[in-house]
């Protein structure tokens, strides 16, 4: 072998050896500043219409109120259509090992003047999730696992969003 094929071949092997050090043992971020970040971007996009981010930050298993499934087509199809913009009044996760709570009154607006509710005590259940990065990578993921709202802001809410048909039981 001459040492010009060696000298590529152990630049090369040095070279994947240090990406995956900064891959999987980077230094990851704290579990609050996860959250923050995943529901700051959820927000952003749901004011953008981008329903992908909104859903990304949503479990398969996810509930409103402890029972009503959520209908993820429908809830896509209502952020591009609506561009809600959700404003929290508290971000700040309290956490207890694999599951995270946030409480917040939330100011939904709906892009027409006027099209605006508040919801006092909304509650969101977080859960930490496995999941794989790269295809291959094992990792985890906060994702909202059920939004508590009292009931009678549910009603006003499903009447306020005119014909928004998202959990099932609407």
């Amino acid at each position: 072998m001459n040492k010009s094929k060696l000298f590529w071949m152990i630049a090369s092997t040095v070279a994947v050896v240090l990406l995956l050090r900064f891959v999987v043992f980077a230094p990851q971020s704290s579990d609050k500043e996860l959250i923050r970040a995943a529901l700051a971007e959820a927000v952003l996009a749901g004011k953008e219409g981008r329903p992908g981010s909104v859903v990304d930050l949503m479990s398969k298993e996810m509930t409103v109120n402890d029972s009503m499934q959520v209908n993820m087509s429908q809830i896509a199809r209502y952020v591009r259509e609506k561009k809600p913009d959700v404003e929290f009044s508290n971000q700040e996760p309290s956490i207890n090992g694999e599951r995270a709570l946030i409480t917040a009154d939330a100011k939904v607006s709906f892009g027409l003047p006027g099209m605006a509710l508040t919801v006092k005590n909304v509650e969101m259940e977080f859960e930490k999730e496995t999941t794989t990065r790269w295809l291959i990578i094992p990792g985890k993921q906060w994702r909202l696992k059920n939004v508590r709202v009292p009931s009678e802001s549910l009603d006003e809410l499903a009447g306020t969003a005119s014909g928004f048909s998202g959990f099932s039981g609407f």
